[in-house]
This record gives C-alpha cells, structure tokens and sequence, in this order.
C-alpha cells in the first residue's frame, strides 16, 4: 500500500463544516472538489468509480482514502501574519475617514448628515479594530491569550472592505463560522495496492488542479477557502516538485509553473464528458496582479466585479452564477458560478490573484443549466459577459493571460 503525507496551509477564510455550520475540515468536501476536477480535466467515468468509489448499485470504495491528521498552529507566526493585517485594515479605514472629512466640507443638508453618520461609523470601525490590535499585542507577552478564536476575530474585519464583503456576502449575513488562514494541517492519502501507478498519477493530477486552480467550502470561487499544499512525501522523501511528474509549488515564471503542469496533465487525462466544461478546450486563465496583502487583492476584484454586475440587467446576471436571491424566479435556482477567483501564495508572504473563466466555445460547447431551455433561463445565458468583464482589465499592466498560452 502505497502511502504520501501532504502537509496543507489555508492562505484565505475557510467556510467549510456541516450541517450545523460548525467549522471543521471535512474529508468529504475535499473529496468532492477533487472529483469535480478530475471530471472538468478529462477523467473518465470508469476511472472515477475505480479511484474516487461510487454509490450507485454497483457501490465501491474506491482505490483512494484520504485522511485529514494534525490541525495545528504557529503562533508567532500567526501574531505577526495577522497583525499585518489588522494594521492594514486600520490604514484603510483611516484614508477613508480623511476622505469623508474633505466631502464633508463641502456638502450640505441631507447628503451633508448622510456623510457624517459614514464618518461616524467608521470611527466606531477604528476603535474596535484598535481594540483588537491591543489584545493582539497582549498575546505576543503571553502565550496563552493567543488563540483561534483571536485569529477569527481578527479575520473578520476584513468584511469592513467593500469589495471583499461583496465577494462573501452571504458568509457575513449568517455570520458563519470558519477556520481562520494561517491553519496548518496533514493529508494523509493512501491507496489500495490493486492501484496502479496510473491510478495514482490520475488522482494526483486531480490534486493539484483542486489545491493550485480551485478553493474549498462556501464561496469558494470567490476566492475563500484558498489551500496550499506545502510539501508532499513518500517514505520520508519530498517528493513535492517531482510528483509523478507534477511541480506543487509555485516556482519560477507563474505562465510557466501553471502551463507545463497543465501540459503534464493533458498528457494523463483528457477524455472531455459530455455537457461539461473542459479544462484544456473551455477554460482561460488570467493574473489579475500580485501583492503582499491577499485580502488587497480581493477587495480591488470584489469592487471591480461589484461595480460591473451592478451595470447590468438582472436577467444578464445569471452567467454569473445562481441563486440569485433577491430575484424570486431565480432565488430556488442552482449553478456554480463560471467564473473563479483563486488566490495563490506565490513566495512567502506574496500572492497572485488568478481570474479563471468557463465558457463555450466553437470547439467544444457545455450546458448551463439543466433547464437551460425552458424559463427563466432560456435565452438569458450572456455568455459574452464574462469576455466582458475580463477586457476591463486588458490595458492594466500587470493583467496577463497566462493560459491558453
């Protein structure tokens, strides 16, 4: 039996628990991105059923079992990580005070009064993350103020930025619980020994789409629920930039990295499903920039996304994504939105934001939905939308298209 320890990191907010909303790493919602991944990459039904197992009535276990061990820590590192971040969202909230201030000089009546409420809660904004940044500071003396809870409270603030709250609206609204970045984690993956080493380069090239291209949890493509796998071994020998011809951390040019694992991939899988996207015909990957504050990042995306939808018809809003809640006939609607945020820590404390779009093309076409061509979807599907919404960003500098190449 063949047996690989892969050591995890949560990079952004991760929504993910059960049916009572407790946060909590769930095995079966990493199996199920890593099946969805597979699917979109071109595995074959048969080798589903045989790696990942299968429910129907021919039910099977699988060749694959993978084991969540040893949720853990660094504080040190964590104090420092997160004081950076309450720091930043300080600044933040400061600047937009001093903005406020100047266009209260010169407003009048109402909108005069509607901006000095604005003021007025921001400043409440910047005592309660002054208050938090204090007890930050009393858990550097002591050890035993640290704690996860802390890391929560801290990680919250930053739904203060508009843009990110936009990305993770409903997460706020439910206040939902969450495991705060900066945790630390073990994946234990073992396979049956009637897994071939076919079998197991399949699953890992499942591995690296779902923890390199995708995210975990609620809103996960809006970027929350971002993972990196740090180091990979077999037998006590890393294996993490050579695993079974695969390199899981970002090294070198980003185009590059992405592009020759995505072409070792092709080499494995690529039996394109019907009715689905696939990931070598239908999907196109973008930088959106790169930072030394993630939630930076996101907020600039959730201001530019925010400010884009809001633009358009409502009934031109569903490529986006469904339910929309607000709008009755489609509120009881489903489709995971095609278009995805992942944010990736390129270096230590340095992160890209990726733009990953899904669409249709002359190539290869896919359904939207299952009731695509009945209402309210029928003829709804702008699908030239999320070419749209990309093109914004085609004069900025450090906009790039890194795949196809």
């Amino acid at each position: 039996m063949k047996t690989f320890n892969v050591d995890c990191k949560v990079i952004t907010p991760l929504f993910m628990g059960g049916a009572d909303q407790q946060a909590e790493l769930r095995t079966q919602s990493i199996n199920g991105l890593l099946r969805w991944w597979f699917r979109v990459a071109g595995g074959s039904i048969e080798d589903e059923k045989r790696i990942f197992g299968w429910a129907g009535e021919t039910s099977n276990q699988g060749l694959v079992r993978v084991k969540i061990e040893r949720e853990e820590f660094n504080a040190t590192e964590q104090i420092e990580e997160n004081q950076k971040i309450a720091d930043e969202i300080l600044r933040l909230l400061k600047k937009r005070k001093d903005e406020l201030e100047e266009e209260i000089e010169t407003a009048k009546g109402y909108q005069k009064d509607k901006l000095l409420k604005r003021k007025r809660n921001i400043e409440i904004q910047i005592e309660k993350v002054k208050g938090i940044l204090e007890k930050l500071e009393s858990a550097k003396n002591n050890s035993r103020e640290f704690s996860e809870d802390l890391l929560k409270e801290i990680q919250k603030l930053i739904f203060l930025l508009e843009g990110y709250r936009y990305l993770g609206f409903s997460l706020e609204m439910n206040n939902r619980d969450f495991k705060p970045l900066g945790l630390t984690f073990n994946l234990k993956i073992s396979f049956h020994p009637k897994a071939n080493e076919e079998d197991i380069k399949k699953f890992f090239c499942a591995l690296w789409l779902a923890f390199n291209l995708g995210n975990f949890g609620s809103r996960a493509r809006r970027g929350f629920g971002s993972i990196k796998i740090e180091k990979i071994e077999e037998n006590g020998s890393n294996i993490t930039n050579n695993c079974y011809g695969l390199n899981f951390v970002p090294s070198g040019n980003l185009r590059d990295w992405i592009n020759n694992n995505l072409n070792e991939i092709k080499k494995i899988l690529n039996q394109p499903r019907k009715d689905i996207p696939n990931l070598f015909y239908n999907f196109e990957i973008y930088i959106f920039g790169s930072n030394n504050d993630w939630q930076n990042l996101l907020d600039q995306a959730g201001r530019e996304y925010l400010s884009f939808r809001k633009q358009k018809p409502i009934d031109d809003r569903i490529v986006f994504g469904l339910p929309i809640v607000a709008v009755r006939k489609y509120k009881d609607l489903r489709r995971a939105s095609p278009l995805m945020f992942k944010i990736l820590e390129v270096d230590e404390n340095k992160y890209v934001l990726l733009l990953i779009v899904m669409k249709p093309n002359e190539k290869r076409k896919f359904i939207f939905h299952p009731d695509e061509q009945n209402p309210p979807i029928k003829n709804n599907v702008m699908w030239n939308l999320l070419s749209d919404f990309v093109s914004k960003f085609k004069n900025i500098s450090r906009f790039e298209k890194i795949y196809p190449p």
